[in-house]
């Protein structure tokens, strides 16, 4: 295209681009956000609660956090070919825990997680544990792998004995487990939930319904799974009283979510709609900003309100308890925030059966569900300038000239 064409292009959508880039600004947005309560508060916090902060990665991930967007972690220098303006790119921390690069993360996982997605009707299943088992896994966070564990032992089982014609075939079943250990009230709350498809496939490609779930056999084969598998790696005389008091008094198993899915409470497609809406809610953080009321700096407290999730099920108005309000001290917010921080390499997210990397079965023969348009456009919402036009609606690179500007790989540093 003739450069004087692509000027006369452009500046038709350059006022708006730099009208609302200015609006975009640091210093127009609100400051009730994660980050600048830290940078408040958390070198005091450190200070106070030093003897409290035992796990390495909680400092990793904080101080990566409040680097984040900083030229000294390196950035990308773009110049404008036409005048000398210029614009440059801070790289960002890459931390899970970051606000910013979360949702970067989360559309990651959603991508790999679609990506996997066969062709069938889906089931999301949650997997829950009592209150009293819940400081095992504070304490020790090793044993969250146990969750992941039972609920795969869970499934084999139900393949193994009721599927047993289908098991003895070669069938395998395919799931995708996402571990949440906070709940929308940020308390510690480790559960697991589980994309189930109702699906089995063998080898050779040929399929078979995978739709009943029996609930008492979930509830209680799952309390059966992890007591067992907790009990076989603790081994003390407390937890063994312990697992014998639950095992009276929860006769009924451990709570398992496992509704058959409403399809018409989704709109368009109804299985890609609850997928969708699944591996996005499988990366999501602990906070959302949106949450975030007011950050009350000169008594050192912070607002913010979640909405219960017991109300999700409620049918009667009379009864819902409504949405909730928090005001507590920032001290106490930020422990809330850091007790979620997963320890180091820790796959929060994990594949089982057919969808499992290390599987025999060949799914590449079985029709997906997401076309590869939908998953390309996925993917270049993971590149920085895709995700400010799609998210803030506009263009970082395009000059108030005109003209696009162009990366300067010598002006550029790379730590």
């Amino acid at each position: 295209m003739n450069p004087s064409v692509r000027v006369a292009v452009n500046l038709n959508k350059v006022y708006k681009n730099e009208h609302i880039k200015n609006t975009h600004l640091a210093v127009n947005r609100e400051s009730n956000t994660i980050k600048n309560i830290f940078l408040e508060y958390w070198d005091s916090f450190h200070h106070k609660y030093n003897d409290r902060i035992i796990r390495p990665e909680i400092d990793k991930n904080v101080d990566a956090f409040l680097k984040c967007g900083s030229f000294e972690n390196g950035y990308l220098f773009y110049v404008c070919p036409n005048c000398d303006k210029y614009h440059i790119s801070a790289f960002t921390c890459k931390s899970r825990f970051c606000t910013s690069c979360a949702h970067k993360y989360r559309d990651a996982r959603a991508l790999t997680m679609s990506n996997k997605c066969v062709d069938s009707s889906y089931r999301h299943i949650v997997f829950t544990i009592p209150q009293e088992l819940r400081i095992y896994f504070l304490l020790d966070r090793s044993l969250l792998n146990l969750l992941f564990k039972s609920v795969n032992d869970v499934f084999k089982y139900i393949l193994k004995n009721k599927y047993h014609k289908y098991y003895n075939l070669g069938y395998q079943s395919g799931f995708m487990c996402a571990l949440h250990t906070f709940g929308r009230d940020m308390k510690w709350n480790p559960h697991i939930h589980c994309l189930m498809s109702e699906v089995l496939i063998n080898k050779t490609g040929k399929t078979a319904k995978y739709n009943y779930f029996h609930y008492a056999s979930l509830r209680k084969s799952f309390m059966k799974c992890l007591l067992d598998n907790l009990y076989n790696t603790i081994k003390t005389s407390a937890f063994y009283k312990l697992k014998c008091h639950l095992y009276k008094h929860k006769t009924n198993g451990f709570y398992v979510y496992a509704p058959k899915i409403q399809l018409d409470s989704f709109k368009h497609n109804q299985v890609k709609s609850l997928v969708e809406y699944v591996t996005r809610y499988a990366s999501h953080p602990p906070m959302s900003e949106a949450r975030i009321i007011n950050v009350d700096y000169d008594n050192d407290t912070v607002s913010y309100y979640y909405d219960p999730h017991e109300d999700d099920l409620v049918q009667d108005d009379d009864l819902l308890r409504g949405r909730q309000f928090i005001t507590e001290s920032v001290y106490t917010f930020i422990g809330k925030l850091i007790t979620h921080i997963p320890p180091s390499n820790f796959h929060t997210i994990r594949y089982y059966g057919f969808f499992s990397n290390r599987s025999s079965v060949d799914t590449s023969k079985v029709l997906k569900l997401f076309s590869n348009n939908y998953l390309y456009n996925i993917k270049n919402l993971l590149r920085w300038r895709h995700r400010i036009i799609h998210f803030f609606k506009y263009d970082p690179i395009l000059c108030d000239c005109g003209f696009f500007m162009e990366i300067d790989y010598e002006s550029c540093f790379f730590p």
